[in-house]
Order: structure tokens, then C-alpha cells, then sequence
């Protein structure tokens, strides 16, 4: 019986042995190897919560070490038990990836094999990787908007809201509030029909997006209210034996329910072949408050035939919708040219 105690690469190798059975000889043999088991798997670039940092779009370098063993191990990087690299000649394996949002708390594992281990050495790795905002703006159909950024770092600073009009012409900007919101009825100088529109957000959490620092989002918005004229009480001309029309135009949003028109003692009517009336929905651009606003509007136009000495007075329009009534007012007045 031979006993080999603590083996060194030295006492490696073949032995044999021979002994007498049955009166004769007979030789036996063992190959003798030195046998260590790979230990101190480690992931190099990693914190102490075993997180990794990269920003989207930058090369990230995943590296895992070991202390090897005698058979060399196999090192693997793996991804949802799927096996991206792996090599079986070195202590060290990288695997370098180009990370995109969608790799932000994704796990990696590095795992080092051998036939003698019982189970493999394992350690994972979780990604936190930076990535510009997604911007979009929320409309609470109170009159609050909201810039909703999304991204990481989620510390985000907002820049002023921009509202355009509808033919996206800019009009103004607009301080919000630090945490992204836009209070829209606090603005003041502008009535109702004025304030839509497209609002424009921004926001950034030091992370530039094609070399943009500011990512953007938007919404339209559209108002509502009791319809308004666009000039009321004005006056305008017309010739005995000719035709004159009148034309009104109003804000309405919502659409119009119901309109109507008369005089001082005369509801008027389709029906009558002293008068004919049409609307078109059109659209302004006009300044207020050194702003140019673009809104949409009815115009509501009466032609009266064979204009007599009776037909030059006041005219008024009523206009209704879901939100209240309003009235426009016009005066026709004779003239000889």
C-alpha cells in the first residue's frame, strides 16, 4: 500500500504496482494528477451591491475573474440561462455589450464550471445603465398639464413650456412649476379660445440624447367656453334696390347647437325669400397681447335681397352651445354709393 500525502506537480504520474497471484505476476497501474478547484469568482467593475454603471449607447465591458483550478475551468458570461461567451483558457472573460433603456436592471451571470465542482461557482450582475428622458406631456383636462419624464437618472429639471398655436406658430413661454406641471387657467391676459393650442415641455437629467440635452414632449389642447364674437356692435353699409350681406364671426368651442337671427321686430328665417343665410367654419390669425394666436371661428353671414328703407337697422346674431348663449350685434346703414 502506498500513501501519498499533500501531492505536488512533482509525484505526478503513473504508477504501478506488481504482485503475485496464483503464482504468477501481475501488474497494475493508476495515473496520479494534481487536482485544485477553481475558487474567488468575482465581477471587476461592480459595487458592493454587485450593480454595474453604463450610460445607453457607450460600450460596456462585463468582466469576470477566477482563481483557476488544475483542470482549468470553463468561464462563461450568460443571459437568461442563455450562454453569450465562454472560454476555457483563461482566468478572465469579457463580454462587452452596447446597452440600450432596455437594458436598465437587466441580470448577467458569470459562471465558472469544472467537471470536479459540485455545483458551478455563480455570481450575477445587475446593469443600471443612464439613458435620456422619454418626454410626453399629460393634459388633466382641468387646465393641468403635466411633463412626464422618464429616465435615469429620474431627477429631472424642467425648462419654460412653449405654447404654438395650431398652425404651430410660436406664441409664448410659460413658467411651470418645478416638479413638471403647468397650471393653464392661471394665465392670465387672454380669454378662453386663446389658450389652446400645443404645449411644449422639456426636460433633462444631465443625460444628452444626440447631442441634445433636452428632450421634448407635447399635447393640444383645446379649449372650451360660451361662444365670443370676434367684433360686436360694428356697422357696415348698404344701397337701396341692392343686396347687402352681413357676416359675423364667432368663437365656438364646442361646435354651435343653435344660432339665430333677427331684427328689432323680425325673427329671421331660411324660409323667407327676403333673406338667405350660410355659415362657414374658418380660421383667424390674429395678435393679442403682442402675440399672434391662430383659432378657429363660424362665420355666420345673412345676405338680404332688394335692400328697403326698412331693412337698415340693428341685426343681431344669437349664438348657443353646450356652454352658454351669446349675442353679436350689427348695424346697416344706407348709403347712395
Amino acid at each position: 500500500m502506498l500513501h501519498i500525502h499533500m501531492a505536488e506537480v512533482c509525484v505526478e504520474g503513473h504508477y504501478w504496482c506488481e504482485t503475485l497471484v496464483y503464482g504468477e505476476i501481475q501488474s497494475f497501474s493508476i495515473l496520479l494528477k494534481k487536482i485544485e478547484l477553481p475558487n474567488t469568482l468575482r465581477i471587476t467593475n461592480s459595487d458592493s451591491k454587485q450593480m454595474s454603471y453604463g450610460t445607453e449607447s457607450i460600450a460596456l465591458d462585463l468582466i469576470c475573474t477566477v482563481i483557476s483550478g488544475i483542470p482549468k475551468e470553463t468561464l462563461s458570461w450568460m443571459f437568461n440561462g442563455e450562454v453569450l461567451v465562454s472560454d476555457n483558457s483563461t482566468d478572465s472573460l469579457k463580454y462587452t455589450i452596447i446597452p440600450d433603456r432596455t437594458f436598465d436592471y437587466r441580470v448577467y451571470t458569470c459562471q465558472a464550471d469544472s467537471r470536479y465542482l459540485k455545483t458551478p461557482l455563480i455570481r450575477n450582475i445587475t446593469l443600471n445603465i443612464d439613458y435620456p428622458p422619454d418626454v410626453f406631456a399629460i393634459d388633466y383636462n382641468n387646465g393641468t398639464l403635466f411633463c412626464n419624464a422618464t429616465g435615469n437618472p429620474g431627477i429631472h429639471n424642467y425648462s419654460q413650456w412653449e405654447h404654438r398655436s395650431s398652425n404651430n406658430k410660436h406664441i409664448r413661454y410659460l413658467d411651470g412649476r418645478q416638479n413638471g406641471y403647468l397650471l393653464i387657467p392661471n394665465l392670465n391676459g387672454l380669454p378662453w379660445f386663446c389658450k389652446s393650442g400645443t404645449y411644449i415641455c422639456s426636460a433633462e437629467n444631465g443625460i444628452t440624447n444626440n447631442h441634445r440635452l433636452y428632450s421634448t414632449g407635447s399635447i393640444h389642447v383645446e379649449f372650451e367656453g360660451t361662444p365670443e364674437c370676434i367684433l360686436n356692435d360694428f356697422y357696415g353699409y348698404g344701397v337701396l334696390g341692392l343686396n347687402a350681406e352681413i357676416s359675423i364671426e364667432v368663437y365656438c368651442v364646442p361646435k354651435y347647437d343653435a344660432f339665430h337671427w333677427k331684427t328689432s321686430d323680425v325673427n329671421i328665417t331660411n324660409s323667407s325669400t327676403k333673406y338667405f343665410i350660410k355659415v362657414a367654419e374658418t380660421h383667424l390669425e390674429t395678435v393679442r397681447n403682442y402675440m399672434h394666436i391662430h383659432v378657429a371661428r363660424w362665420k355666420f353671414s345673412l345676405i338680404i335681397y332688394d335692400l328697403n328703407q326698412d331693412d337698415f337697422e340693428y341685426y343681431t346674431l344669437q349664438v348657443r352651445n353646450q356652454n352658454g348663449n351669446t349675442f353679436c350685434g350689427f348695424r346697416l346703414k344706407h348709403t347712395s354709393k
